[in-house]
């Protein structure tokens, strides 16, 4: 089997040592009325998740939670036709269970719509590009993530779509 060698893949295998706690995104849709009059606002919800005392028996408080796992990261959000829309991209310290996670957020307010795509590598490293897209909604920092970091994911993305943009130009000569 031969290797891949090119630039992408090059950068890819330097990003998984460097990315050695999981990483996840997971999407929350919220009838922006609703969520208006029940948490007011995303940084509210924010802080419901990573530090309310409210608890879901045997699993605890969201406090003790975010404490055990630690995460840090960027959450966007974005409001829209009567939705906000709130997306998470995080790097813990322990993988994120699935059922927990939907249990604390139902709890806080029940969404419209949900995705989850927890300690999943690959699929972070290709959701780069939405992490800094240039758009008219809001982002916040929290944990250890600096506006650094996300200068390091803007660098990465250039690597990936000047090595994208090269083999296409390379497909189209031959």
């Amino acid at each position: 089997m031969k290797l891949d060698t090119t630039q992408l893949q090059v950068e890819m295998k330097k990003s998984t040592h460097k990315l050695t706690d999981p990483v996840s995104i997971f999407v929350l849709k919220y009838d922006y009325e609703k969520f208006l009059s029940h948490i007011e606002s995303p940084s509210k919800f924010f802080k419901k998740l990573s530090n309310s005392k409210s608890s879901i028996p045997g699993f605890g408080t969201n406090r003790e939670w975010w404490k055990n796992h630690q995460p840090e990261g960027i959450y966007r959000y974005k409001i829209s036709d009567n939705e906000i829309v709130i997306k998470f991209f995080v790097e813990c310290k322990k993988p994120l269970n699935e059922r927990e996670l939907k249990l604390r957020l139902y709890k806080i307010l029940k969404p419209i719509e949900m995705e989850f795509h927890l300690n999943d590598y690959n699929y972070f490293i290709e959701s780069i590009s939405d992490v800094i897209e240039d758009v008219s909604e809001g982002m916040e920092f929290f944990g250890g993530m600096k506006k650094r970091d996300l200068d390091e994911l803007k660098n990465l993305n250039d690597i990936l779509n000047i090595d994208y943009f090269k083999n296409l130009i390379d497909t189209e000569e031959s």
